[in-house]
């Protein structure tokens, strides 16, 4: 402690150095023997020097020699100097408020208002995005997408005079968009063509889809501005100019359809336009919201499938007799397939099918005359179907009326196990000839003519099958119980029923289309009724007369259009019982004398039937009475003669059977 304090005030003077120092010095001199030279008091300082500043870090360095620690109070840091904030510069308001005070303007101008309602009916209702327009960019377009884009130009404008513009750019363009897919938000009000199929490019059915939605659209806009207490002035002109649009879209799309059905080789989605109208008749029962048949209100006047006559009435009448006469073509190959009202696996005709878009072709006959009601309920279509050839009979004295007809052999029957050897040839010859005999021959004017060739004997020889029902199989029907067998009956019944209901109401619309066609529809039956004379015998000739299920149905449907004089009593007195007496009314239904003779009729004499004039107040009602009379003879009469047979036959095996013991 002694030397420590000299030590320390030294080396705060920096002044002479200290023992310790002295001694290093002289060690590092040399030992600080006599042989080594002594060093100035300035020499030894520089040396403390530099050895301290090798000693300590650069850091603490280039700070310097830190001072001691004192109780004196730190000295005043001096103060920064105040900068002088720069003077205030303008600035300026940021553009997006600017931006939205333009767009909120843009949104409120009433003529882009107007305009963008314009561009939302055009996209809804035929399917179009215009190209550069405000929709283009938020409406998906594509393979996947219902909507197309059609360029009209930078700025393209939508006016009543533009539609037909831009429909035929449309038109001519790629095919229509899917109209059956179920998630598609154009097609989804026309699923009447058949669901959860992409295939659908049929250019009728995207025309009719368009018509309907624009009646539909316009439904919207007069009952909001019916609802509405007051409207503006502006809002009433937006709305008139919306309506006025609307109306040219229907008008413009039924012009096109019409052009497609006349044309149908300038357009390359036209080409079987006749068979893509069928095919929405065949499916427009099956939803009457998306019907071409049906307008706003179910009125038929104003839908798509009735101005689309109208308009090929006025354009060229022979394009619409040509196109009706293929669709009756179409429907009458179908139901020559069908056999009973139990079918629901008919297959549809192949080009009515590629219409339709490739989609399955089961139907059943139901829907077939379903589709052929639809077809005449325009009058003007329905005098066609009854003038088109095939609906008739050949008359009695020409020379078609004996020509033979051969029906088609059947398919050779499978060969037996064994080979072609003589007992195997003889058993399939013995097939071919059953076969054969099933199908007899049978002359142009015949009962088996009027319901294999005529379009009425087409509809009516279908019912419920009576020789192979397959609910009542022989192998199942003892082991089934009465009340299953009464259920399965009574559901047959309904079916026939409605298939009844169906062709009645084509009846109803062939003779309500005018006296041309009416008075056709009652020859047809004339002469059903004519040559089926032979059916009231106990075993009635195949080949000569038609089936029962014919008869039947013809009975039935007489006496459905008979309903309306018959239950009203005050009508009573139009039934002329002269009718009977008046050969050039009945034309030989009534006939008195030879191999056709109704036997009660000639008891009184030919002569003394002769005297009475025929001159009836309404004819149409004293023939259908008397028809309907006569067909009950061959219908009703002589299907309970045959069961009342039928029973008595087994009654007497019965018999048979129990004397025997058995």
């Amino acid at each position: 402690m002694s030397g420590l304090i000299p030590d320390l005030a030294s080396w705060a003077l920096r002044g002479q150095p200290t023992d310790n120092e002295q001694e290093e010095e002289g060690n590092a001199t040399g030992g600080g023997g006599e042989e080594g030279e002594a060093l100035t008091p300035q020499e030894m300082r520089e040396q403390r020097l530099q050895r301290m500043q090798q000693q300590q870090p650069p850091a603490a360095a280039a700070s310097g020699p830190e001072p001691m620690d004192v109780d004196s109070a730190p000295a005043a840091k001096p103060k920064p100097k105040e900068k002088k904030a720069p003077p205030p510069v303008a600035v300026p308001s940021p553009p997006v408020e600017k931006k939205k005070k333009r767009k909120a303007e843009k949104e409120n101008d009433p003529a882009r208002k107007l305009h963008r309602k314009k561009e939302t009916l055009v996209r809804k209702v035929l399917g179009i995005v215009l190209k550069n327009s405000s929709l283009a960019s938020a409406t998906p377009t594509g393979a996947e997408s219902s909507f197309i884009t059609v360029d009209l130009g930078d700025e393209p404008s939508i006016s009543v005079q533009s539609i037909a513009e831009i429909l035929s750019t449309r038109v001519a363009g790629s095919p229509p968009p899917t109209l059956t897919s179920p998630s598609s938000t154009f097609g989804s009000s026309f699923g009447g063509l058949g669901s959860g199929s992409n295939n659908n490019k049929s250019l009728v059915a995207y025309l009719a889809a368009s018509h309907r939605k624009a009646a539909d659209e316009l439904k919207t806009i007069r009952t909001t501005s019916a609802n509405a207490r007051k409207e503006s002035a502006q809002v009433q002109a937006q709305n008139e100019e919306l309506t006025e649009l609307l109306q040219e879209i229907q008008k413009q799309v039924v012009s096109y359809a019409s052009t497609v059905l006349q044309e149908p080789e300038l357009f390359e989605q036209g080409k079987d336009s006749a068979m893509q109208l069928a095919y929405c008749l065949y499916t427009s029962l099956n939803d009457i919201s998306g019907s071409i048949t049906f307008g706003v209100g179910n009125n038929v006047s104003n839908s798509f499938y009735y101005l689309l006559v109208e308009e090929l009435i006025s354009q060229n009448e022979a394009s619409l007799e040509r196109v009706v006469k293929d669709i009756v073509q179409a429907y009458r190959t179908a139901l020559q397939k069908c056999e009973s009202v139990l079918d629901n696996n008919v297959l549809l005709p192949a080009n009515l099918v590629a219409a339709g878009g490739g989609q399955s072709g089961d139907a059943s006959p139901m829907a077939i005359v379903s589709a052929l009601t639809a077809l005449t309920m325009h009058k003007k279509v329905a005098q066609i179907v009854t003038q088109t050839g095939g609906f008739l009979l050949p008359p009695a004295a020409s020379p078609q009326a004996t020509e033979t007809v051969r029906p088609p052999p059947p398919a050779a029957p499978s060969m037996p196990p064994g080979g072609a050897g003589g007992n195997n040839q003889r058993f399939l010859q013995l097939m071919a000839n059953l076969a054969q005999q099933q199908q007899p021959q049978y002359k142009k004017r015949s009962g088996p003519a009027l319901e294999k060739d005529t379009l009425l004997g087409l509809c009516l020889r279908v019912g419920i099958p009576t020789k192979s029902n397959s609910a009542f199989a022989p192998q199942t029907i003892m082991r089934q119980s009465l009340a299953s067998v009464e259920s399965t009956t009574n559901q047959q019944r309904q079916q026939l029923k409605h298939y009844q209901e169906a062709y009645n109401q084509f009846l109803r619309n062939l003779i309500k289309a005018g006296q041309t066609s009416r008075e056709n529809v009652m020859e047809w039956f004339t002469d059903a009724l004519l040559v089926n004379v032979g059916a009231s015998a106990t075993r009635p000739d195949p080949s000569k007369v038609s089936s029962s299920i014919l008869l039947l149905n013809l009975s039935v449907a007489l006496l459905k259009l008979c309903e309306p004089f018959v239950s009203d009593s005050r009508k009573h007195s139009l039934i002329d019982t002269h009718f009977c007496t008046a050969p050039e009314a009945h034309k030989g239904v009534y006939a008195v004398s030879g191999d056709d003779a109704v036997q009660r009729l000639g008891e009184e004499g030919e002569s003394a039937m002769a005297t009475v004039d025929y001159n009836p107040k309404n004819p149409f009602v004293s023939q259908l009475f008397f028809l309907t009379a006569r067909s009950l003879h061959f219908g009703i009469a002589s299907s309970l003669s045959q069961h009342e047979s039928l029973l008595r036959h087994l009654h007497h095996m019965h018999w048979t059977i129990t004397s025997r013991n058995g």
